[in-house]
């Protein structure tokens, strides 16, 4: 191959990639996917003050939102989450519990509790997530983050590594 050629085949192949940059750039503007309310208010990492109360909000059947147990349900059915009665469920934020503070207790008529630990920016303390799952095993636990990241004590936590917190463990994504 000659390397007028091979600067011919490169160009073209440039030229394609900018075809295909451009067309992404179109439909990340068209879908309104740089939208971000909590950056354009500033509180994109109050985590405490804005984002649960906010998930905490929409996802209260009781909610003001008037759509009672839909985006619960919705939820949910996307964690694959069974026999929990969204209808009859209660909503906290903070919950005070003796080993530290839960950021999001979903709880329904018969007992059965999801635990969402939302992290934006913040570290967890020292065995955070294990004390939370040694408050209540049966719980599920959420662990929200922007990037469905791992805990930062992943690989030295022991209490990670049992069946029971493997059944009922979860990381979430802001992003997807």
């Amino acid at each position: 191959m000659s390397d007028v050629s091979l600067l011919h085949r490169s160009q073209h192949l440039l030229s394609l990639a900018k075809t295909i940059r451009h067309y992404e750039e179109a439909l990340t503007q068209a879908n309104g996917e740089r939208f971000n309310l909590f950056n354009i208010l500033h509180v994109g990492h109050y985590e405490v003050r804005t984002h649960s109360p906010m998930l905490a909000e929409l996802l209260n059947p009781k909610g003001s939102h008037g759509q009672g147990a839909v985006f619960l349900k919705h939820f949910l059915a996307e964690l694959n989450i069974h026999n929990f009665d969204a209808e009859s469920a209660r909503i906290e934020t903070e919950v005070s519990i003796p080993q530290g503070y839960l950021d999001i207790v979903i709880t329904d008529r018969n007992r059965r509790s999801i635990f969402i630990e939302n992290k934006i920016y913040a570290v967890l303390q020292k065995d955070q997530l294990g004390r939370y799952h040694r408050h209540n095993p049966e719980a599920n636990l959420l662990f929200l983050t922007l990037r469905a990241d791992d805990p930062s004590d992943w690989e030295t936590n022991a209490a990670y590594k049992t069946e029971t917190f493997k059944k009922i463990f979860q990381k979430l994504s802001y992003k997807t």
